[in-house]
């Protein structure tokens, strides 16, 4: 399955169309373990990208699991979504749309509405 979401961690492993990454990348210095990257994201996506998360990858974490005070990461979070004008993370960590692996192509594919979906109330 895949969603179209409006909100993606930043990894282990995330994959960008090149002109995205293009926005995105470098990460600022202040990025830390990557709390509230997704803010940014969103504000970026907004109308030009859509961002998804592919359900059905099956990944081996060989690296050993990061230990780190959230203290911080959860003040640099914070900062990212006043900065994007988001109340809350869940605003974010909503579903517009999913395609199934049975359905040939994706509920947005010739949609005109299907770049800048904003935030959902509802939250999947």
């Amino acid at each position: 399955m895949v969603r179209d979401t409006n909100s993606v961690e930043v990894g282990p492993l995330f994959v960008a169309d090149p002109q995205f990454a293009k926005e995105i990348l470098p990460f600022p210095r202040n990025t830390g373990m990557g709390w509230g990257v997704e803010a940014d994201w969103y504000r970026i996506k907004l109308n030009r990208y859509r961002i998804g998360v592919v359900d059905a990858c099956r990944l081996l974490h060989l690296g050993a699991f990061a230990a780190y005070p959230i203290g911080p990461e959860s003040e640099r979070m914070a900062e990212r979504l006043a900065a994007a004008n988001v109340e809350s993370i869940w605003q974010l960590r909503s579903c517009n749309r999913r395609w199934w692996r049975w359905q040939q192509n994706p509920p947005w594919k010739n949609s005109a509405d299907s770049a800048g979906q904003p935030p959902s109330a509802t939250y999947q």
